[in-house]
């Protein structure tokens, strides 16, 4: 709940207790945070970062007028929390790992599609800079397992063979 004022927010507290022991549930107040939001401010919840942003805002017509002062505008980024990010990466490479060069490459791929989807779905309202850097890591990673599987063949085969059609982080 998101409140300008503490005494709102102990209001709506209350109310919120009394919603919940009616259904015979209650509040964890270990977890309940409240918080003043502030320029920069992060908050992470349900495995995600809410962070808010007060910039100065110059609009043309601003610039036009001539004026002085400037209009804020705020601005909630909502993106997947640092731990998730590490956590995906860690199981990414648990896949890509040299161990694991004995698997066939559709076996690989079969493997590791349901884990990036399914952390895809869970977080796909995050920000899309941080899909392009997930998206890297993984072309990254799965390059170096295949190229520690196939030692012996040339790059430019391994890239015909299995990255038709796909650009690599640097196009």
């Amino acid at each position: 709940v998101v409140c300008n004022d503490q005494d709102e927010a102990k209001r709506i507290k209350e109310k919120i207790n009394q919603f919940t022991l009616k259904r015979g549930l209650s509040i964890n107040d270990l977890k309940s945070v409240a918080i003043k939001w502030e320029n920069g401010a992060k908050v992470d919840f349900l495995g995600f970062t809410l962070h808010l942003l007060h910039r100065p805002f110059i609009s043309r017509t601003t610039k036009q007028k001539k004026r002085k002062e400037l209009r804020m505008r705020e601005r909630l980024h909502i993106y997947p929390s640092v731990v998730n990010l590490r956590n995906l990466k860690r199981k990414i490479k648990s896949y890509t790992t040299r161990q694991k060069t004995g698997l066939a490459p559709y076996k690989f791929i079969k493997e590791l599609n349901p884990v990036i989807r399914g952390w895809a779905n869970q977080f796909a309202i995050g920000a899309p800079w941080i899909f392009s850097r997930l998206d890297q890591y993984i072309w990254f990673r799965t390059w170096r397992w295949i190229t520690s599987k196939y030692r012996k063949v040339s790059k430019s085969k391994l890239v015909k063979r299995f990255y038709q059609g796909v650009k690599t982080p640097s196009d």
